[in-house]
């Protein structure tokens, strides 16, 4: 959409964009709460680590998206 969608819209873009990286946060917080109270180590490596990739990855995916949201904002 941030691409191809209609330029007058991008703004929506934008906005959204900033919902879901809200959400990927408060979920990524979620998580990390209910971890500390694992007792299983090894699980416990494991998630912290998939969550730590997630996390980087949708980083990546917003700065991405919001450079094109802010590339059409002018």
């Amino acid at each position: 959409m941030a691409e191809k969608g209609n330029p007058a819209s991008v703004s929506d873009v934008g906005v959204g964009l900033l919902a879901v990286r809200a959400c990927i946060s408060g979920a990524a917080m979620n998580v990390r709460i209910n971890l500390a109270g694992l007792k299983d180590e090894k699980f416990k490596a494991t998630c912290q680590s998939r969550l730590q990739k997630i996390y980087a990855e949708s980083e990546s995916r917003f700065k991405e998206i919001n450079q094109i949201v802010e590339s059409k904002l002018g």
